[in-house]
């Protein structure tokens, strides 16, 4: 059976790891992988090894909460900030927010956590899977097993 090797998203030579660029998880050759975070390297093998981050631990992935934009307008409001001004302190555009409140736009984890810091709520939960992950049973020595971190495909 043959690998069917994928695309760089971005330039369209063959890929060698995923990357999460503006949000979306995304194919890359080694030539675009600089444009985002590194999340999965693929080796020859067809074998997903999720990049192991500082510590050899999984970097965990999050989801917005449900009903934030509620929870960063009546925040932002209880704080006394207008949106220019919040927006100044975070360093994004007030357009921005304003569709964050409104749930037109999904804030990526770097603006989600700046908010979470101006205005003390919290917006990011751990994915479901990666909590999931969490609770299962750890090897003997408490350490990370290859089959927590290897998806064959």
């Amino acid at each position: 059976m043959e690998v069917q090797k994928e695309s760089c998203h971005i330039c369209g030579e063959p890929a060698v790891s995923k990357s999460l660029i503006e949000g979306a998880k995304v194919p890359v050759c080694n030539g675009c992988r600089g444009y985002g975070r590194e999340l999965e390297s693929v080796s020859p093998e067809g074998v997903r090894l999720t990049q192991l981050a500082t510590g050899g631990t999984r970097l965990p992935e999050f989801s917005v909460k449900p009903g934030y934009g509620e929870v960063v307008r009546r925040a932002r409001e209880k704080e006394g900030y207008t949106r220019e001004l919040l927006a100044k302190k975070l360093f994004i555009n007030e357009g921005e927010l304003s569709k964050i409140e409104s749930e037109k736009l999904v804030p990526g984890e770097l603006v989600a956590r700046k908010l979470e810091r101006a205005l003390s709520i919290t917006l990011l939960e751990q994915a479901g899977e990666q909590a999931r992950a969490s609770q299962a049973p750890r090897s003997p020595g408490g350490g990370v097993v290859l089959g927590e971190v290897a998806d064959v495909s």
